[in-house]
């Protein structure tokens, strides 16, 4: 007999870092946000910072939009207010396959020189629209808007792959000055220093 049944949407209230707000105003306000002890608070704030976001809720939609909603007012009446978004659980679950395929792939290029140098090529390849296209652009021009935990592993994705090889890495050093813009934001200008000191070595 095949029954009929439906299932309800699930969301995640995920809380990002900054570098405006101290741990001990994070901690407070998820107190009172979340209703969860200090202990607990202190661990949300903890992987918040480690790395670059935490789910502090999850539930339906309008369980996880009280939640936000306490985190903006609480953490704005002096600065800006916390980084602080509500989304839907499938869209966790592919970012967490995503990271974790990729995590996988930046250790297995490692046994495999023909399977580094198709990957170097699929990622410098331009796309459809043309220059600044490729995906490894596009994930340069994306950087400062990942969170911590997600920069991380692809560049270390990068420097299995690009930066073990002389030729892929002049390349990748060409593409990264194209796409460096002189009137970058303080964030973007963050992300293209880190680059430069990670990536960009002398030859």
């Amino acid at each position: 007999m095949q029954e009929d049944w439906e299932r309800e949407d699930t969301y995640y209230c995920m809380l990002f870092n900054d570098e405006v707000h101290t741990y001990e105003q994070v901690i407070y306000t998820l107190q009172k946000a979340v209703n969860c002890s200090q202990k607990e608070a202190v661990s949300f704030a903890t992987t918040v910072d480690r790395d670059g976001r935490k789910s502090v809720r999850f539930g339906d939609h309008q369980f996880c939009e009280q939640a936000k909603s306490i985190i903006v007012r609480n953490t704005s009446r002096q600065s800006k207010p916390l980084r602080v978004q509500v989304m839907h659980s499938s869209v966790v679950a592919h970012q967490c396959f995503a990271l974790k395929a990729l995590s996988w792939l930046g250790q297995i290029i490692q046994y495999s020189d023909g399977l580094k140098r198709i990957l170097c090529q699929v990622g410098l390849q331009k796309g459809p629209e043309g220059e600044n296209s490729s995906l490894v652009n596009r994930l340069m021009l994306n950087d400062s808007k990942m969170w911590k935990g997600a920069r991380n592993i692809y560049h270390q994705l990068l420097m299995n792959s690009l930066l073990m090889d002389l030729k892929f890495k002049k390349i990748f050093a060409i593409q990264f000055a194209k796409v460096t813009d002189p009137t970058q934001t303080l964030s973007t200008s963050r992300s293209k220093s880190m680059f430069r000191s990670h990536f960009l070595d002398p030859f």
